[in-house]
Formats: structure tokens, C-alpha cells, sequence
């Protein structure tokens, strides 16, 4: 019943949180709730909606005195996340096999340690690309009307990008530090945080290539998407990836939810 939750840290990041706003001006953690229950993340993040499970959109979430209540409206699971003592918590849960218990770990804690030493970082690279963008928009030598067009996208796209890589950094951080318990996922970990790091130069240019593909002719669409990673793998995948592509590819749709889906796909996956 958890197999949904044990998904990499990465991938966790890219697909999972995109979807929800949190209310302007929280702190970086507020509202954000991390656990390790039998080996799986489970991020609990309150949105103006109420509370969500990051890896499961689906899902019926409600606080209770004590925790958070589970119910999966597609299959009927329903459980429970409570604190049984001081730093000590359980889920309690039925299934179509039986009930089920779990111990869990909070890691809210160490995660905003991590937090406070990555986002600064981050910060720094998305600053260096709002200047790059400024001197490329200098050296365009278009009339004042494409000017004005061109850089109102720009300032768009700079938006959903500075806003996907603050949510990246929030669900991403507050997974990090489950991999204490292990060297080999602490590895893999910092892998991902250099690729965040590096996608954060690049991000800017993913939207208008998305906006190129969606204008090209049919031919010329599918040849890019069936040679790229979008046909070579985006296509195999599950969730919003396959549904999206095929949405671009066979009737030209690149409405904003497959916009930010497919953007976040090409920085894990590249172009090739």
C-alpha cells in the first residue's frame, strides 16, 4: 500500500509538490510536515485548500488532534498518522489486505537545516539568470512592440520558474536528511542536489523550446518529440508525462499545468 510513497527524493521534488500553492509569506517549513514511515517519504503540505500529501494528490487528507487522517478515494485505504509520544509516531491503517501499523520518523527537524544552508545557494543562481536575461533582452535590436512582448514572456516564464525551483528546494530539503541512516542514498542525494543546481542556469530556455515544439507542423512535432526524451521515455511513464505529450503531439495543447509538468520532465531527463 506504500509502494506509491517509495519513489526517489528527486522525483519526489519534480512531480510532486508543483501543483499547490502555499500562502505568501510563510517561512520556508511552515506548514511543511516530513516523515519516514517503513522505508517510504511522506510529505504533508498545507496549501490554501488545506492539507495534501505531496506524492498523492488524490488523497482525502484531514488534520486530527493528534495527526493527520489518510483516505485513498480510488481503492477505500484509510489510515492514520499519530503521535503516540514525544517524537514518537505510528500509522494505524486498513486496507483490502488487512490492517497495517507502521513506525514513522519526523524529520522536520534536521530537514530545516538543510533548508537554510541550500536555499541561499539557489538563490544565487536564480539571481545570475534574472541578469542574463536582462542582457539578452538589451541585445535583441527588435522593434519596441516585439521588445515589450518578448520580455513580458520572459518575466512569465522567470515567474513559474523561480516558483517551481522554491517549491523544488522545500520538498527536496525536507526529504534530505532520511538518508542519514544510509551512505548509499546520501550519495545519490547530493547527486540530485548538483543537478538542481545546474538546471537552475539552464531552466529559463526549457519553456520557449516547449513553445517552439507546440507551434512546429505535425511532422516536424513528431519527429522532434519521437527523437527526444519525450517520446523515448516520457511516453512509457505514468502520471501527467505521457498524458501531456500526447496532448502536444496529436492536438497542439500546451495548456499551463502540461506546460510546468513537461518543464520540470526535461530537467531531470534533458532533451535527449
Amino acid at each position: 500500500m506504500f509502494h506509491k510513497f517509495k519513489v526517489c527524493t528527486f522525483a519526489l521534488i519534480a512531480f510532486g509538490f508543483a501543483s499547490y500553492e502555499v500562502t505568501a509569506g510563510e517561512e520556508l517549513m511552515d506548514g511543511v510536515r516530513p516523515f519516514i514511515c517503513d522505508g517510504g517519504a511522506i510529505v504533508f503540505l498545507e496549501t490554501n485548500n488545506g492539507w495534501v500529501i505531496t506524492a498523492d494528490p488524490t488523497a482525502e487528507v484531514k488534520r486530527t488532534v493528534n495527526g493527520w487522517r489518510y483516505e485513498d478515494p480510488l481503492n477505500g485505504d484509510v489510515w492514520y498518522l499519530r503521535e503516540e509520544g514525544r517524537s514518537s509516531w505510528v500509522i494505524d491503517g486498513l486496507s483490502e489486505d488487512g490492517s497495517f501499523k507502521f513506525d514513522c520518523t519526523d524529520v522536520a527537524d534536521s530537514v530545516s537545516q538543510v533548508v537554510s544552508v541550500i536555499k541561499p545557494r539557489l538563490n544565487d543562481a536564480i539571481a545570475g539568470t534574472q541578469e542574463a536575461l536582462a542582457r539578452a533582452n538589451a541585445n535583441l535590436g527588435i522593434a519596441e512592440q516585439n521588445r515589450v512582448r518578448l520580455l513580458a514572456d520572459h518575466e512569465a516564464e522567470l515567474s513559474r520558474v523561480n516558483r517551481a525551483l522554491e517549491l523544488a528546494v522545500q520538498s527536496k530539503d525536507e526529504l534530505t536528511k532520511r538518508v542519514e541512516t544510509s551512505k548509499q542514498l546520501l550519495n545519490n542525494n547530493l547527486e540530485n542536489y548538483d543537478k538542481l543546481l545546474k538546471a537552475a542556469v539552464s531552466v529559463p530556455s526549457l519553456g520557449g523550446k516547449l513553445i517552439k515544439l507546440r507551434d512546429a507542423s505535425p511532422s516536424d512535432r513528431n519527429d522532434w518529440i519521437r527523437n527526444s526524451s519525450l517520446g523515448k521515455k516520457g511516453l512509457a511513464g505514468n502520471g501527467l508525462v505521457p498524458v501531456c505529450i500526447k496532448l502536444l503531439r496529436d492536438k497542439r495543447d500546451l495548456n499551463e499545468a502540461c506546460h510546468q509538468t513537461l518543464t520540470e520532465f526535461v530537467i531531470l531527463e534533458g532533451w535527449d
